[in-house]
């Protein structure tokens, strides 16, 4: 009886450890992908000549809002699979 519950606890401790790093990476990952459509909106908008807005600054919230919200960061991800599928 000690066996199972020791084997328990140790399993438990195994997927907790996977699901802390899987839904840290979710993070990192979508605060990348928001990272790199910022540094193209600055690119483009400089590139193109146009006048500079505050709107080009939204990837970069996007990407702050990402990495410190696990769950914004799996929405979003999924929205951007879904449009990037169309």
């Amino acid at each position: 009886m000690a066996d199972s519950k020791q084997a328990k606890q140790y399993s438990d401790k195994i997927f907790e450890s996977i699901q802390k790093t899987f839904t840290k990476t979710v993070s990192n990952f979508a605060a990348a992908l928001f990272l790199i459509l910022g540094i193209g909106v600055l690119l483009g908008f400089t590139l193109a000549g146009t006048p500079h807005s505050w709107l080009m600054l939204a990837p970069f919230a996007l990407a702050l809002f990402a990495y410190y919200s696990r769950d914004f960061a799996i929405v979003a991800l999924i929205v951007f699979f879904v449009l990037f599928m169309i």
